[in-house]
């Protein structure tokens, strides 16, 4: 029986979620995308990864659908629109609000590594999204998250052994010391360089 393909709002959505989730054969190796291809089934279009786990070598492949939009276009088409993770207001269906948190400490802690002011510039705000998309895991009234916002049991143990690292007041102290994503990207496009490198080619 066919896997249907997981649920995406867009490319940048579908590495993250390699980023995010750990080899299945081994449980523990970073999954590294290899080649990549778009595919169309029933009215779809499917964004199809070749991966390798850099622990145990495991080759596997993984199907997302996406929407249609500047998120398919090619290479040579891509630029800044390509970055943007989620422009709705839809959490994801594939990433939990665990997830979404620890993306957003990796992606903040390369970005203050890195010395081009560029990149730093670029990764910042994919950062930024990060932690925007795990606050969609929250009702207004409520200082953690829904219960249905933990789609692993280790994000569940995780809340259980950490509630304070998932506060919601914690993310949105987080989040003020940000610029607006519509700053970030006026200033992402006022540097020079309008197109947007990915950043999951740094893992």
């Amino acid at each position: 029986m066919d896997i249907p393909p997981l649920e995406a709002h867009s490319v940048a959505e579908a590495h993250l979620y390699l980023m995010a989730t750990p080899c299945k054969l081994c449980g523990t190796g970073r999954t590294r995308c290899g080649q990549s291809r778009l595919e169309t089934c029933d009215g779809r279009t499917l964004l199809v990864l070749q991966t390798r786990c850099e622990t145990c070598g495991f080759d596997s492949e993984f199907r997302f659908s996406v929407p249609d939009g500047p998120a398919t276009t090619s290479e040579e088409d891509d630029d800044l629109a390509t970055a943007r993770v989620n422009p709705g207001e839809e959490p994801s269906r594939i990433i939990d609000v665990a997830q979404w948190l620890v993306l957003f400490r990796v992606i903040s802690e390369a970005a203050a590594a890195q010395a081009d002011a560029a990149e730093c510039r670029r990764l910042g705000y994919e950062a930024a999204q990060c932690l925007e998309e795990g606050l969609k895991f929250y009702l207004d009234d409520s200082d953690l998250p829904f219960p249905e916002g933990l789609f692993h049991e280790r994000s569940r143990q995780q809340l259980r052994e950490r509630p304070e690292f998932f506060a919601r007041s914690r993310l949105i102290g987080l989040r003020a010391k940000l610029p607006t994503l519509t700053e970030m990207e006026r200033r992402l496009q006022s540097s020079g360089d309008k197109r947007a490198r990915k950043w999951w080619k740094l893992w």
